[in-house]
């Protein structure tokens, strides 16, 4: 009998979760199915994905100091200053993007954003191998990541320092990429956002739930400007041809523009990445500092058995949001700035479930910076 509470909370989770993702992906091709299902379906999966996969760096931290110091990287949280700079460099790059088309076309714009998606895509197809690679596979990656090229070279402080195993995950983006540019199809163009999505949240950590609410609020003033305010949003949305946003055919075949629906990726990366928050207090929460116990394998095992009330409380938040978005859209037969209703539909719902609890003084004062 599968164990339904822990297939949810698992690696096994998360495998499924990515399976369910490329069937997906074939199956827009196949039929037409609601923009709602299409919406919530990749989004939840992703945020998903991406939140246990940034756990597990926690738990590499926090409990395998020994292991953590022979191979991780430390991890460095969004502080009050960073995150105060997000709706500011946010307004910049998206008014820089607007600029661009309108000064120089959309097709260099578009060439240097897919030249970014590239090389971030090479963490996330590492992390997908990683995922379903079986121990003899992975024994053989973890040999090809020790032979490092240029190392202690640094260009403007950044080590250019990188393993075979990194050329190797550079050239499978780089395939995906180039087939991009040839077919410029909707699934392409997924596959990109999906693999930056799962990227971005499980690489970005937020320091405290104060510096989560207020990144949240900020970005909350950003989408309404830029939407309501100005055509900077649906003009640059309409006009890049990159996978800057997660595509939905509404009809099939897929002739032109006006058979797709849009949802652009900061509208799964920044609740995602207040989400995530959410999955490390529930750890911390779960988690015996006193204990003896040090061995990741053990207290992942461990972890995976524990619930993980705020977690679930805010996937359920932005899934009611992310409906309401689409509804709306719907109704008014005009884009949406989605962070109108995903922001208070995560911060509500964490706020619930913490006065529901009696733990809203905990999760308001935690703090991982």
């Amino acid at each position: 009998v599968i164990n339904l509470k822990l297939l949810l909370m698992s690696d096994l989770g998360v495998k499924i979760a990515f399976f369910i993702i490329i069937g997906l992906l074939i199956l827009q091709n196949l039929i037409v199915f609601k923009i709602q299902y299409q919406m919530t379906l990749f989004s939840l999966l992703i945020i998903y994905i991406g939140s246990f996969k940034s756990v597990e760096l926690l738990i590499w931290e926090k409990i395998s100091k020994t292991d953590f110091s022979s191979g991780k990287e430390a991890i460095e949280t969004v502080g009050v200053k960073e995150a105060s700079k997000f709706p500011i460099v946010g307004s910049a790059f998206l008014f820089g993007l607007y600029l661009a088309i309108k000064y120089f076309g959309k097709v260099i714009v578009n060439w240097l954003l897919l030249v970014f998606f590239v090389v971030s895509g090479i963490e996330s197809v590492k992390e997908l191998i990683n995922t379903y690679a079986t121990e003899g596979i992975k024994k053989s990656l973890d040999e090809l990541d020790q032979k490092k090229y240029l190392k202690g070279v640094k260009v403007l402080g950044y080590e250019l320092e990188f393993s075979q195993y990194t050329i190797v995950c550079f050239g499978i983006s780089l395939f995906i990429g180039i087939l991009y540019v040839i077919t410029h199809h909707f699934t392409t163009n997924n596959v990109i956002g999906v693999l930056f999505c799962v990227f971005a949240i499980q690489n970005l950590f937020l320091g405290s739930f104060k510096i989560g609410a207020g990144l949240l609020a900020g970005l909350f003033f950003y989408d309404i400007f830029w939407v309501f305010g100005t055509d900077v949003m649906v003009t640059v949305a309409k006009n890049i041809d990159g996978p800057i946003k997660l595509l939905f055919p509404k009809t099939l075949p897929v002739l032109s523009n006006e058979d797709l629906s849009l949802l652009g990726l900061g509208d799964i990366v920044i609740p995602g990445v207040f989400i995530s928050l959410c999955l490390w207090f529930d750890f911390m929460n779960y988690f015996d500092f006193d204990t003896k116990e040090r061995k990741f394998e053990k207290v992942k095992q461990g972890w995976d058995k524990a619930p993980k009330p705020y977690f679930w409380a805010c996937m359920v938040g932005y899934l009611v949001a992310i409906l309401v978005t689409i509804i709306v859209m719907m109704v008014f037969d005009h884009g949406q700035p989605a962070l109108l209703y995903l922001v208070p539909g995560c911060i509500g719902s964490v706020l619930l479930c913490g006065f529901m609890r009696k733990e809203v003084s905990e999760i308001w004062n935690y703090n991982e910076t």
